[in-house]
């Protein structure tokens, strides 16, 4: 019998949606599923039976099959695929990504942004992380890790900022200074190690770091210096700066190049002000007065204009200098209708008018007007509780946050953010951070995909076709 060669073109033609290319791929694929049986039935006989047309019947029954799987949405298709298109690698393990959330603890704000510092449960406990907002709040995105132990965050820009604990009775502070927006960090100078009471000030692209050794821990400074560098870089002048014995309180303000140092002397007299007109290089004795108490703390806002709070032991109260720190005058505002500050308190001015007013006990106060009147900040029905313990921060003067710790067992801490000022807030959403979890291995059903069975173990793109004709 004559041998006729078995033509499935017209399958392939009539095959709809098909392009030039695939159509030539399809029939050379099919073509070799032909050969092959060839091939199989002389090695088996050592004779090819062309006139065995149940044989012929089942291979072109197995290449419609294939054309058909193609065009039909099943779970299990990708025989198909085998033939027409390049082959694939299966992994042999999978990871999952999934979304922890982050504990915020601390946050700042400068030029426009937001930073977050917090912690997330990871594989080895809690991790710390670092995120910032672009968006006065609304969203955050993870920027880097922050250092070892800094708890607090000082930004002078989107890129140069600093991480730092400030230092305790028992415990030495730390500095560490980024320039690529938190994602490395670089330890300071030493002499910034020393300290107990670290303090730093952003002004006008320059950072002013005073490091005062024993103020805190002997009630008599034995040292204190006072660095200064851009906040593009990290090369700092550091300078001891003469002090008595008995002064141990030292507060730090700056605008440009104008250093303020606000000093108290044991026994609670009225504070001794020292005035830079360069940058630190050389101090001056300021003839000052209405600033009195245990410990003083100034913020200035302008080359004449600062804000203070002084500690006198039972109260605190806030005061104001227009003139560059020669006078300070009691803001009356508070005087009128508000239960006297903690020692605590804390002033935290936007403007040469306008600043936020802590008293260290619930709730934050408003003023507009240089605190002639005082308005309350209602971030939330539980802006005076007394279970959180709230900071702000400003990232323009008009986009605040506000970060509630909760200071009860299990509890969670809340943020809230303004865009116009404090006259209306929203609520945060938590933010998150992707976690991948570790790898996990592939079952060999996953692999090469349900109802396989176990032939499936060695099977291969070339492997298909005889897969499809095994009888």
């Amino acid at each position: 019998m004559t041998d006729t060669p078995l033509d499935l073109s017209p399958l392939v033609d009539s095959t709809p949606g098909l392009t030039p290319e695939a159509r030539e791929r399809l029939a050379a694929r099919l073509q070799t599923l032909i050969e092959s049986e060839q091939v199989g039935h002389v090695e088996s006989r050592r004779t090819w039976q062309p006139a065995s047309w149940t044989h012929r019947a089942v291979v072109v029954a197995v290449a419609a099959a294939i054309v058909v799987v193609f065009f039909v949405p099943l779970p299990h298709v990708s025989l198909f695929h085998s033939l027409v298109a390049p082959a694939k690698t299966t992994p042999a393990s999978t990871s999952t990504v999934t979304s922890a959330k982050v504990t915020p603890t601390a946050v700042t704000g400068a030029d426009g942004d937001l930073w977050l510092l917090g912690t997330y449960p990871c594989a080895t406990g809690t991790c710390p992380v670092l995120l910032r907002s672009s968006d006065g709040g609304e969203a955050f995105v993870r920027v880097g890790t922050p250092p070892p132990s800094a708890d607090t965050l000082a930004f002078a820009n989107r890129e140069d900022g600093y991480a730092y604990f400030e230092g305790a009775t028992t415990v030495k502070s730390v500095l560490y200074w980024t320039g690529d927006g938190g994602r490395s960090w670089r330890l300071e100078p030493a002499a910034f190690q020393e300290s107990q009471s670290l303090s730093i000030v952003t002004t006008e692209g320059r950072a002013y770091v005073l490091a005062d050794e024993g103020c805190v821990e002997n009630g008599g400074c034995k040292t204190l210096d006072l660095g200064s560098s851009t906040v593009t870089s990290d090369r700092w002048t550091i300078r001891r700066v003469p002090i008595d014995a008995a002064e141990y309180s030292v507060g730090l303000a700056a605008f440009g190049a104008k250093v303020w140092l606000i000093v108290v002397s044991d026994g609670g007299s009225s504070a001794k002000v020292l005035v830079s007109d360069d940058g630190g290089a050389t101090f001056t004795n300021l003839p000052s007065t209405g600033m009195g108490g245990l410990a003083c703390r100034a913020r200035a806002t302008s080359a004449t204009t600062l804000w203070g709070f002084c500690a006198t032991g039972n109260v605190g109260g806030v005061v104001r200098s227009t003139d560059g720190g020669r006078n300070f005058s009691t803001v009356s505002g508070w005087m009128r209708g508000h239960r006297p500050a903690a020692n605590g308190g804390l002033i935290l001015p936007l403007s040469n008018t306008e600043a936020v007013f802590q008293p260290g006990v619930a709730g934050m106060w408003l003023t507009r007007d240089g605190g002639a009147h005082f308005s309350a900040v209602r971030f939330s029905s539980l802006w005076l509780s007394d279970s959180y313990g709230f900071d702000i921060t400003f990232a323009s003067t008009t986009a605040w946050l506000v970060l509630g710790v909760d200071e009860g067992p299990g509890g969670s801490n809340l943020m809230w953010r303004t865009s116009n000022g404090g006259r209306t807030w929203q609520s945060v959403r938590p933010p998150t951070v992707p976690t991948p979890l570790p790898a996990v291995p592939l079952s060999h059903a996953e692999r090469v995909g349900a109802g396989c069975g176990p032939r499936c173990a060695d099977i291969g793109p070339g492997d298909v076709v005889g897969l499809l004709s095994a009888r």
